[in-house]
This record gives structure tokens, sequence and C-alpha cells, in this order.
């Protein structure tokens, strides 16, 4: 699986500014897969200026147009193409700390923000003000420009950009956790475990969409779930795959796709040393 951060910061013959702890880019998709699986250690927000893209996660799926913009949190999900006309987009990766920054600097200043509770969701469409649309127009202009603006001038539109989603009446869910990120010394091991199980994510990758080194993610991990990272995982697979042999007409095949399991073989195996019974006889006993 992809990392889209290190993919577009590493990718040639694109548009693009660095600051310390900020990307921004703009560029057209050149991807030629109708589906493909990404994942991001660092939130970033995603600007479309032409065609069509959908997000697909545990939590959703969020697609966007032209005009419209979407939230990311750090973690993986597919993203599904569209083929009717080529994908344009600017896309802005923002650390914690970036985040802490700015939320903090606005409190010094006495603007009183009240919500730090950390909402639920893996990619929200952020809807549109005048604030956050000129602010997208103006950074566009930077990508039009001959010369590349100081690092400076970067900081402030990022920082921009988040404050408008910190004070916009129509983002309360976006502020909120805006802020819990702010009040936070790393992201929510569990939180992050939840929203990402069915990924196929190596121990490397969920340590640092956690923001831990491994040896701390592994730490925290059996403190939180007194299990090791793969232990949990399979167990919660297996979990996530009785609710959907239960509540669902989805094949086993389907439900294999859908937990994450490797192959039906690994699934079946794994189902029966927990269960005693196969998938497809426990659905059967289930009918009965």
């Amino acid at each position: 699986m992809d990392n889209v951060y290190t993919t577009i910061r590493d990718r040639p013959n694109t548009k693009k500014f660095f600051c310390s702890d900020s990307l921004l880019a703009k560029l057209t998709c050149a991807e030629h897969n109708k589906e493909i699986d990404l994942w991001s250690p660092v939130d970033h927000i995603v600007y479309v200026i032409k065609g069509k893209k959908a997000w697909h996660s545990n939590g959703g799926v969020v697609s966007a147009n032209a005009g419209q913009a979407v939230y990311l949190k750090k973690g993986a999900r597919m993203v599904e193409q569209f083929f009717d006309e080529d994908f344009c987009f600017m896309i802005f990766f923002m650390t914690d700390d970036f985040i802490r920054e700015v939320v903090k600097g606005l409190e010094e200043h006495g603007i009183s923000l009240t919500g730090r509770r950390s909402a639920k969701f893996s990619e929200k469409k952020i809807r549109s003000d005048t604030a956050l649309t000129a602010c997208f127009h103006s950074m566009d202009e930077y990508f039009a420009a001959q010369s590349k603006p100081h690092e400076s001038l970067i900081r402030i539109k990022v920082k921009e950009l988040v404050t408008s989603l910190l004070v916009s009446d129509k983002n309360k869910g976006l502020s909120n956790y805006l802020q819990s990120v702010a009040h936070s010394k790393s992201p929510h091991l569990k939180e992050t475990m939840e929203r990402n199980f069915r990924k196929n994510l190596t121990v490397d990758e969920f340590s640092a969409m956690c923001h831990r080194s491994v040896s701390t993610f592994k730490r925290d991990f059996r403190e939180a779930y007194n299990a090791t990272p793969a232990r949990w995982i399979v167990a919660r697979r297996l979990e996530y795959s009785v609710a959907l042999l239960r509540g669902t007409e989805k094949s086993i095949s389907e439900i294999v796709l859908e937990c994450g399991f490797v192959d039906i073989s690994h699934y079946s195996k794994s189902f029966k040393s927990k269960f005693g019974v196969s998938p497809s006889v426990f659905r059967k006993q289930l009918a009965a």
C-alpha cells in the first residue's frame, strides 16, 4: 500500500511547496486504475479543481467534484477514480504539530474555541464558505505564478486554511476534531486502530499513523489491548466477519476482502480455530 504523502513529496515534475511541517502540491492524477489503496501518516485536505474522486474507508465513503474539498484523517483508504475527465486537485498535508500551533495561537489571542471532542470520522466533506473559498482560490494563484513564494507565505496560507476551518460555523465537527488534535500529545491509538484494522498495513505503518516509534507503539498497544497488534487485528477482523455473516448476505469471498484477510484459506483457518466451525457452517447454523 502506497504512502500518499511520500509519493507526492518525491514525485518529479510536480508543482509543490514545502515548509517545515506542511506540504502543498497541485497535480493532475495520472493513475489508470479504477481503485487504488493509499495511506498517510498525516492529515490532509484535497481541493478538487477538475473531475471527481471518491474515498472509501471503514467509516464509509465521501466523494468530491470540482469546487469541493475533503478533509482526510491520517490512515488508510481505497481511492476510487473516475475517468470521465482528468482529475486535477490541490492537496495540503499538515502535521499535528502545525495544527497545535494554529489552535494555540488563536487561544493566546483570546479567540474562544470551545469544542475538543474527537470527531468519529475518517474523511469528511468540507462545507464551503466565503473564507474557505477565498483561501483555496488564492493558493491556486500561488501555484499558477512563475516564481515560488517564500516559505513564510506558504505557512501563512496554510494557517489561514486551518483557521478558516476552526472558526467556520459550517464545519463544527472539523473544528472540534482540530481542537482535539491540538490538545492531545499524540493520535488516539484505539481510534486509529478501529478506523484501520481492515487495511493491510505493517506495524511500522500503524506506528507512523499513531506518531509513535515502533517500540512505543507496541508498548502502548499492549497497555491498551493486552495483546500484540497482530493477534488483536486477526481477532478484530474475525469479530467483524461474524457481524457480516449474521447481518448480510455477502459471500464468503466478499467478506474475506472486506475484513482484510489475505485469502479464504487464511480466513477459514483462523475462523475455525476461534469458533470451532468454518464460516460457511457457522452461517448455516445461524439459519437453522
